[in-house]
C-alpha cells in the first residue's frame, strides 16, 4: 500500500515510477527485479503509443539481447556482437535508464531485496554509484529480519554501499492502534468494532502486510469484522512466516516450538524448565532468535520475551503434530506448576491441551471460582466449560460434574445466556435423578423457575419452583423450601397477583436464616408498594435494611435505602425521602 501511494504521488508530479521485485525461490532468476522494471517501461510506452521511445531506450547498449523481454521482432535494433561481460551489461542498463530519465524524472523501486540474486545486487551497487548527476532515484525495500544470516548477499552489498555512503536507510515503523484503525477503514467498508481493532493490533504488532492480508481473508458475506468470523490464517502470512522459520537452525526451530506453546510472551525461566536445554545453548539460541527479529526481550523486565509479532506464535503452533503439541503443553504445564505464583487459567489451558484431565479439571475449576470471586463471569464461564470438558473425559466423577454444572448454569444466567443456562440445569437435573443425588436438585429446579419468571412464562416458572419445593421438603431442606416459596411469591408478584404473592412470601418467613429473611422482607415490601400500602412497605424495607446492615451487605443496604426513599417520595414526604437518599 505504501508503494502504491508513493507511485500515485510520483505520477501526479509527472515522475515515472517503475517497480520490480525479487521472488523467493530455490533457483533465483538473474536480474529479475530489473527485468520487471524494463517490462513495466515497455508496457507503459505501448499504452501511450511511444514505440519509438521503446526502440531508443532499449537499443542502448543492446540491452534487449542481454535482458530478453520478448519484444516483437524489429522493435529494437540488434548488434552483431553481443558482449557478455558484466561491465557491458551494467553499462547497457545504466544507459537505458538514463534515456528514460531524459523524458521525465524516474523512480526505480525494487521490493523484497532480501530475496535478490547476487547479480541483481551487483547491478544495484553499480547504478547507485553512477546516477548521482541524473534525474533518477533508486528505492529498495527489504525485511531486516530476513538478512541476519551471514550468507545473505544483501548484507554484504549494503556494507559495501554504506562504506561509500551511497544510500540512506528509512525504517518503516509499525503502525500504532490509531493507524491500524485508519488503515482497516481504508481497506474495507465493513463494520469494524473497536475490540476488533485491538485484536488485530495485538496479533500483528501493527505490521501493515499482515493487517491487510487478514482483512482481505474475510468472506464477502461478512458484514462486520470480528475475531470469531476469522476462518483461518491467510496462506500468504503462513507461507511468509514458515519461510523465515525454515531458514533457522534446527536448535532454534526446536526452541521456538517450546516458546510458542508457552504463549505469545514467555519468561526465560519457564522456557529453560520446559525445554530442559543447557543454559549456555539456551542463551545463544535466544540471541539468535532475537537477531532474526522473531522474538524480542522486554526492555524493562529482564528475561521476559515476546513474539514479534504474536502471529508467529500461532503459525508455529499450527505446524506442530498433535502428539508433539501434547508433549510440549505438558512440559510447559509442569514448568509453570513449579512457580511460586500459579496462574490457574494458564495451567488449566496447558494441561487441557496436554490431555492431563485430572490437572486440567482442578486448575480450570479453581480458575473459574476465582473469576467468580472477582466478578468476571465471562472468564468464569470459559474456565468452567474447560473443566466440564475435562471431567467428561474422566470416569467416576459424578459429584464433580454435578458441582460444575451447577456453577456453569449460574454463570450462564449471570451473563444472560438463558437458553444455555436452562440446558445446563436440565443436564444437572437428569444427572442428579440418575445418581440419586438430591443435594443440588432443588436448586436446579429453582434456577430454571427464575429464568422463566424473567421471561414472563409464569406457568413454566411455577412448575419448576413447585418441583424444587417438593424436593427440598422431602429432604427437609428448610432453606431450599423457603427459597422456593419466595420464588413462587415473586412469580405471582410479577404477574400482578399481589395477594397470592403475599401469602407465599409470608409462608417462606418460617425460617431462622437472616440472609434469606432479609431478601424475603425486601420482596414483601415491594409487594406492599404495588398494593399502595406504603406504611407496610416501609416497615418491611426497614426490617430488611437492619438484616443487611448486620451482614455488612453494602449493595443490598443501598438498595433497601433507595426503595425506602422511593416510598416516602410516593407518600409525599420529601424530607424523609431525601434523608434516605443522602444516607444511601
Amino acid at each position: 500500500r505504501l508503494v502504491n501511494e508513493m507511485k500515485k504521488y510520483a505520477i501526479m508530479r509527472n515522475v515515472r515510477f517503475l517497480n520490480g521485485r525479487a521472488l523467493y525461490a530455490e533457483k533465483l532468476t538473474p536480474y529479475l527485479p530489473f527485468k520487471e522494471i524494463l517490462r513495466a517501461y515497455v508496457d507503459e510506452s505501448k499504452k501511450s503509443g511511444s514505440a519509438q521511445a521503446i526502440n531508443d531506450v532499449l537499443s542502448a547498449g543492446e540491452i534487449s539481447e542481454i535482458l530478453p523481454l520478448g519484444l516483437p521482432s524489429g522493435s529494437v535494433s540488434k548488434t552483431k556482437d553481443v558482449q557478455t561481460g558484466r561491465e557491458r551489461m551494467f553499462e547497457a542498463f545504466y544507459n537505458a535508464i538514463v534515456k528514460m530519465a531524459e523524458e521525465k524524472p524516474l523512480i526505480l523501486f525494487m521490493d523484497d531485496l532480501q530475496y535478490a540474486d547476487v547479480s541483481s545486487l551487483h547491478l544495484l551497487h553499480y547504478l547507485s554509484r553512477n546516477i548521482k548527476s541524473s534525474r533518477i532515484m533508486l528505492i529498495g525495500a527489504y525485511r531486516p529480519e530476513e538478512i541476519v544470516n551471514a550468507d545473505n548477499p544483501l548484507s554484504e552489498t549494503l556494507e559495501r554501499m554504506d562504506a561509500e555512503r551511497l544510500y540512506r536507510t528509512i525504517e518503516v515503523k509499525r503502525l500504532n492502534v490509531d493507524d491500524v484503525k485508519e488503515m482497516i477503514g481504508s481497506i474495507t467498508d465493513k463494520g469494524v468494532p473497536d475490540d476488533f481493532i485491538d485484536f488485530i493490533y495485538d496479533k500483528t504488532n501493527g505490521n501493515p502486510l499482515f493487517i491487510e492480508e487478514i482483512i482481505k481473508s474475510f468472506p464477502p458475506e461478512v458484514k462486520s469484522l470480528s475475531p470469531d468470523k476469522m476462518q483461518k490464517m491467510p496462506d500468504t502470512i503462513t507461507d511468509l512466516i514458515n519461510r523465515r522459520i525454515g531458514r533457522l537452525e534446527e536448535a532454534s526451530r526446536n526452541l521456538l516450538s517450546y516458546a510458542a506453546v508457552i504463549g505469545s510472551k514467555f519468561s526465560y525461566d519457564t522456557l529453560r524448565d520446559a525445554s530442559g536445554i543447557d543454559e549456555e545453548k539456551l542463551v545463544g539460541t535466544l540471541e539468535s532468535l532475537t537477531n532474526f527479529r522473531i522474538i524480542y526481550e522486554d526492555p524493562t523486565i529482564s528475561g521476559l520475551y515476546y513474539f514479534n509479532p504474536p502471529i508467529i506464535k500461532e503459525v508455529v503452533c499450527a505446524g506442530l503434530s498433535e502428539k508433539r503439541a501434547e508433549m510440549l503443553h505438558k512440559r510447559a504445564g509442569d514448568a509453570l506448576e513449579s512457580c511460586m505464583e500459579k496462574n490457574l487459567g494458564v495451567l488449566a489451558y496447558h494441561f487441557s491441551k496436554a490431555r492431563e484431565y485430572e490437572k486440567a479439571l482442578h486448575y480450570s475449576e479453581s480458575a473459574g471460582d476465582r473469576a467468580v470471586s472477582l466478578f468476571a463471569p465471562n472468564e468464569a464461564m470459559k474456565y468452567y466449560e474447560t473443566a466440564l470438558n475435562s471431567v467428561e473425559k474422566l470416569d467416576g466423577k459424578t459429584s464433580e460434574k454435578t458441582g460444575l454444572l451447577s456453577k456453569l448454569g449460574r454463570v450462564y444466567f449471570t451473563v444472560g445466556e438463558f437458553d444455555k443456562s436452562i440446558e445446563t440445569y436440565e443436564k444437572l437435573i437428569a444427572l442428579c435423578v440418575s445418581s440419586d443425588d438430591k443435594k443440588l436438585l432443588g436448586g436446579a429446579y429453582r434456577a430454571i423457575g427464575e429464568i422463566y419468571a424473567i421471561r414472563e412464562e409464569w406457568k413454566k416458572s411455577l412448575e419448576y419452583y413447585n418441583a424444587g419445593m417438593r424436593v427440598s421438603e422431602k429432604m427437609k431442606d428448610i432453606v431450599g423450601t423457603a427459597e422456593a416459596k419466595r420464588g413462587i411469591g415473586m412469580v405471582y408478584c410479577r404477574a400482578g397477583k399481589y395477594n397470592e404473592a403475599l401469602m407465599w412470601l409470608k409462608q417462606s418467613l418460617n425460617i431462622n436464616e437472616p440472609s434469606v429473611i432479609a431478601h424475603i422482607r425486601m420482596d414483601i415490601g415491594t409487594v406492599y408498594w404495588y398494593l399502595g400500602r406504603y406504611e407496610d412497605a416501609v416497615e418491611n424495607y426497614e426490617k430488611s435494611l437492619k438484616y443487611f446492615e448486620e451482614m455488612n451487605n453494602k449493595p443490598m443496604v443501598l438498595r433497601a435505602m433507595i426503595n425506602t426513599g422511593a416510598v416516602y417520595t410516593k407518600k409525599g414526604e420529601p424530607e424523609k425521602a431525601i434523608a434516605c437518599y443522602e444516607k444511601a
